[in-house]
């Protein structure tokens, strides 16, 4: 029985990222069986990705070498403390949010890429060779262009192809970068560049980086992001928001503090930081003068993207204490900001409108949705006990730590900020029915429900930091 539960530990990476890659290929064959498809694998994947984190946990981290072959042949991966946190925080969204989904028809391939995506996101998580990263890269972009269209209407493919257009400019920056590595050092294993040096690392590193940058709409390249996730379907706009554009951010924090750290990019690192303070700054304004509400949760998705990013400089100096924090914030803003797409659908599918003077009865009419959005709000704007909260809290005490006091004063700025745009955006739900709709009140219903149960998620991590910073800090950032 020890054998067989080892054998199967030893092959739970692979398996990981195998689940929904043969479920997408199951749901193109079989499209009509689609939604119970991904209801069983779904399931699947959670509890393989659950196991992959409590086994990291317990064991350290663990590696895997796809069917004997060792690199440079072969394809290594790697699951440590940070991978499989992010994977298990994927599996459960993907899960979560794609029960949730309606296609147009029951025959269209939403699922497809929905599972195509979900494989996607643990390539990226997981390769240990900055190819394969390019290979998920390329089909988590192609997969989320797809979503983002399944709508069929004009600002929806409009959205779509813009997106596309970014996400190949800077699938081509990365994969530039990595071919001046490959030149240079002659590995792509992540394990093999740490003492990466010299003009073609660096240049290598800033290629790279730009096209992260683009991909995952970090201030000033984010113009793709209020669009395709305002038109994309609302589980979908959930699962962009939560961890889709988190995929370039971990490997931003990969690059910067781990596999390219021998590169002398301090003065560089700052400037990323600057970046996120752009965002911060920039996400805020345009979410405050938005008129949509799901507008202003994808505003502030720019926004909040702005301290994973100015987390880069912290990472370099202050390592473990600065990534607890970081990934605790990051886990946070993707249940927060998931349950807060959710309920925005919820409501944009019952009122016929999303607009920000159409939200008036919204705590009476609609409670769940009300509170579900409240929720979010208090994990994005840091308040106790939220993870938001714990996550931020972290982060100001590593600034301290290692003396860099005005990222503190940035983190409080923009708590203030966000707090702001937020009560902005909800204060008209309660505000009193129009009389013609006064006796609109329904039963909440199941996207309500689960918009909520996910919001709060993001409550529970605040009480939850310890086993998760555990985690997330297993075998990572020295």
């Amino acid at each position: 029985m020890g054998t067989t539960a080892e054998t199967l530990l030893a092959h739970l990476p692979i398996a990981i990222i195998v689940i929904p890659l043969a479920g997408a290929v199951a749901c193109f064959v079989l499209p009509r069986a689609a939604r119970a498809l991904m209801a069983v694998l779904g399931i699947a994947g959670t509890v393989a990705s659950g196991w992959l984190a409590a086994d990291v946990l317990e064991h350290g981290a663990r590696g895997y070498v796809v069917g004997g072959w060792a690199p440079p042949l072969g394809i290594a991966l790697h699951a440590d403390g940070l991978a499989a946190a992010l994977v298990a925080l994927t599996a459960v969204l993907m899960t979560v949010c794609g029960s949730l989904a309606r296609p147009r028809r029951s025959g269209d391939a939403f699922f497809t890429s929905w599972l195509f995506a979900w494989a996607a996101l643990a390539v990226v998580f997981l390769s240990d060779d900055a190819f394969n990263v390019y290979v998920g890269l390329e089909l988590l972009g192609i997969a989320s262009v797809a979503l983002v269209a399944s709508p069929g209407t004009r600002p929806a493919l409009h959205a779509a192809l813009r997106y596309l257009a970014a996400g190949l400019t800077g699938s081509l920056l990365y994969l530039l970068g990595a071919a001046l590595l490959y030149a240079s050092e002659g590995t792509l294993s992540f394990a093999g560049l740490e003492d990466a040096g010299g003009a073609p690392a660096a240049a290598a590193l800033a290629f790279m980086t730009v096209g992260l940058l683009l991909k995952c709409a970090v201030f000033p390249l984010h113009g793709w992001l209020p669009g395709a996730h305002g038109c994309a379907p609302a589980p979908a706009s959930a699962v962009l928001s939560g961890v889709v554009v988190k995929s370039g951010i971990y490997l931003i924090w990969r690059l910067w503090s781990d596999t390219l750290f021998g590169v002398p990019a301090d003065a560089a690192a700052n400037l990323l930081g600057a970046l996120g303070v752009g965002a911060l700054l920039w996400g805020a304004a345009m979410a405050w003068r938005a008129e949509r509400l799901k507008i202003v949760i994808a505003y502030s998705t720019v926004s909040q993207l702005g301290y994973l990013v100015m987390a880069v400089p912290l990472l370099r100096t202050a390592g473990v204490e600065a990534l607890a924090g970081v990934m605790l914030l990051a886990a946070a803003h993707a249940f927060a900001k998931a349950g807060c797409f959710l309920a925005a659908g919820a409501v944009l599918a019952r009122r016929r409108s999303d607009r920000l003077e159409t939200l008036a009865g919204l705590v009476s009419q609609m409670p769940i949705a009300a509170f579900a959005l409240g929720v979010g709000t208090v994990s994005l704007v840091g308040l106790p006990p939220s993870g938001g909260f714990a996550g931020k809290w972290l982060l100001i005490q590593a600034s301290f730590a290692v003396h860099a006091w005005w990222w503190a004063a940035v983190f409080i700025a923009g708590s203030l900020l966000s707090a702001a745009v937020l009560i902005r955006a909800l204060a008209p739900a309660f505000e009193a029915a129009p009389a013609d709709c006064a006796s609109r009140a329904e039963r909440a219903g199941a996207s309500e429900w689960t918009a909520l149960a996910i919001a709060l998620g993001a409550l529970a991590l605040g009480p939850l930091a310890g086993p998760w910073t555990s985690l997330v800090t297993e075998g990572s950032i020295p």
